[in-house]
């Protein structure tokens, strides 16, 4: 792996890397998801454009590393404040395939390295709460926890926020484009959904990312955790108790059956002897998983019926319960 200076050649590229690393914790994704787009752009254009600041910044040095074959996998971004004497790292990101090789790293180190040449005193990086793999890395390279912030903002021109209520018309009108779109091109409706969690150097903990927050998952109380982080199993449950949810509102929504609100419960049955080794005929997994939903609801029984069937036909979790797919595991041992 090399590291060498930004080219302006690089742009396009640290720019598609910034729209693939930064998924799930920017800022401008979590303001999209609450107003929409503004002003005709995503949160991936806005995002992006963070590089051309970067760049053009006359305090700004920007690396990138190269892979074996010449090929950029990540960069980091620098600000050098001489008279503050401080050394900034506005942006860093890797591809999504270079990731847990120690390139994050390595270009940190490299951005040091740089502040110190410089004569700076101290530098500084920024993340988001969400962010559970930078919480882990910053702090394995020395940086210290310092405050937190809270981020605010205000739509100044009226329009519907995301999330507000949606008639039948306009859950079509979003999904009918969609909808053609994977009819004829079928590739584009195969997506790799991905989880990522930093493990904990100190505690039987694993901090997950979920987009929205972040949890940490520990051991169950059964199993001889202090019950004060999630167990993993629930959080199967809360995955399948969300996705039902939301496909049976989605499925209401878009054939007019009337919901006021209700309830959607998943429990499942696990026998811990299973997963502490204590009976090798006890199964490590769950034996067994009842979803059930209580509705309040005027509808029919036949539009109930339609809409459970439809529920259970086009929830993925649901699904993926119901006919798992082949799991593979795969690892990589170094320094992270």
């Amino acid at each position: 792996m090399n590291i060498r200076p930004y080219r302006d050649s690089d742009r396009e590229t640290l720019k598609d890397i910034t729209r693939e690393a930064f998924q799930g914790v920017s800022i401008e994704q979590y303001i999209e998801h609450r107003f929409g787009m503004v002003a005709g752009h995503d949160w991936r254009w806005r995002k992006a454009r963070h590089i051309d600041d970067d760049v053009a910044s006359a305090q700004a040095a920007v690396w990138v590393a190269e892979d074996g074959r010449g090929a950029v996998v990540g960069y980091i971004t620098t600000r050098i404040d001489t008279a503050a004497g401080v050394g900034l790292i506005p942006n860093m990101a890797v591809r999504a395939t270079a990731r847990g090789e120690g390139i994050g790293r390595r270009l940190i180190e490299h951005a040091l390295a740089q502040f110190r040449a410089a004569g700076l005193e101290l530098a500084r990086i920024e993340t988001l709460d969400q962010n559970a793999v930078g919480q882990h890395l910053y702090p394995a390279c020395g940086f210290t926890e310092i405050a937190r912030q809270i981020h605010y903002a205000l739509r100044l021109k009226p329009g519907k926020e995301k999330g507000a209520d949606m008639n039948a018309d306009e859950l079509r009108g979003l999904q009918a484009p969609l909808k053609t779109r994977y009819r004829e091109e079928p590739a584009a409706a195969r997506i790799t959904l991905r989880a990522q969690g930093a493990l904990d150097a100190q505690h039987i903990t694993c901090r997950v990312d979920t987009g929205k927050a972040l949890i940490e998952a520990g051991l169950h109380p059964a199993t001889g955790g202090d019950g004060l982080a999630a167990c993993s199993g629930d959080m199967l449950l809360e995955a399948l108790v969300a996705c039902a949810g939301v496909t049976l509102r989605a499925v209401a929504t878009a054939l007019d059956i009337p919901i006021r609100g209700g309830t959607v419960t998943a429990e499942g049955d696990l026998d811990f002897r299973g997963t502490l080794g204590v009976s090798k005929e006890a199964p490590v997994g769950m034996q067994a998983i009842r979803l059930h939903f209580d509705l309040d609801s005027d509808a029919t029984p036949e539009q109930v019926a339609t809409l459970l069937k439809l529920t259970e036909r086009y929830c993925v979790v649901y699904q993926t319960l119901q006919k798992p797919p082949a799991c593979t595991v795969t690892h990589r041992t170094g320094r992270m």
